[in-house]
């Protein structure tokens, strides 16, 4: 799950906060989590995850902080594969620090053609990737497309981060140095306009599904997800440049739709 430790000076969550962890459930797993559910059991384990501040800070004790983060999900993960996996097809996701503790999993566990042939698809959404992060795991570039990843951060047409632009002015002649990004409407790489009609449904706060065909997005050349404003009554109110918090709902229902897409299709190439 991302980042919900916001204040204070703790540098990690403490597990058994049952504030925080009332939190998780009502926000992350709600509303991202149950995405994926129907495709298979839904695992969201607790982590002691940390501070936001470490993603503005950047230094050894972030990266302590980090760690921390990293090792309790990765000990759940082999915990996970040693008592319930059982050789069934796996899909990891999250978001944003989620998506961060995501990467590095998919490094350690997954970067092999071996080991790949049971991963379905990685989504992780709201973290910049890139091509070089990993050795031999590729972007997504189709709908059923297996073993891949799925990544993308969203933004209003037009926008990009101060940080994506500092980049992008540092790097200006790398193609590596643009993120990884794929059309959660389309599911594919493409820099046109997502067709109104491919856009199935976003989760609202009060976790209700509503408002299909009221989004359209594309593939920037810079590595983002950029929409339109969302055609969903008081939208000129909720006019913002970082969609960030909506990177699953605002696609909630592509989401889920595909997940299912994708886990049909890699039965069906295993014979299962």
């Amino acid at each position: 799950h991302p980042t919900l430790l916001l204040e204070g000076p703790e540098w990690n969550a403490d597990v058994y906060d049952e504030e925080m962890n009332s939190e998780v459930d009502k926000w992350p797993v709600r509303h991202q989590a149950s995405a994926f559910a129907g495709a298979g059991r839904v695992f969201a384990p607790r982590y002691r995850q940390a501070h936001v501040r470490i993603f503005d800070l950047g230094d050894s004790l972030s990266y302590a902080a980090a760690a921390i983060a990293y090792g309790d999900i990765r000990e759940a993960f082999l915990h996970y594969m040693k008592h319930w996996n059982d050789g069934r097809p796996v899909i990891i996701a999250g978001h944003s620090q989620g998506s961060y503790h995501g990467r590095t999993l998919l490094k350690e566990f997954f970067d092999n053609e071996e080991a790949r042939a049971q991963l379905v698809a990685a989504y992780l959404p709201g973290m910049d990737m890139y091509l070089n992060d990993f050795d031999t795991l590729r972007s997504c570039e189709g709908p059923e497309e297996t073993g891949c990843l799925c990544t993308w951060m969203t933004y209003h047409d037009g926008y990009l981060p101060p940080w994506l632009v500092k980049k992008k002015e540092r790097h200006s002649a790398e193609t590596s140095a643009v993120p990884l990004c794929i059309n959660p409407i389309t599911w594919t790489t493409d820099k046109s306009w997502s067709p109104k009609d491919q856009h199935l449904g976003l989760v609202r706060p009060g976790f209700w599904l509503s408002r299909p065909r009221s989004l359209q997005g594309r593939v920037s050349e810079d590595g983002v997800f950029h929409v339109q404003r969302p055609k969903v009554f008081g939208a000129r109110w909720f006019q913002r440049n970082d969609w960030h918090s909506g990177d699953i709902n605002l696609v909630w229902a592509n989401v889920h739709e595909n997940v299912l897409r994708r886990t049909l299709m890699w039965h069906k190439k295993h014979n299962n």
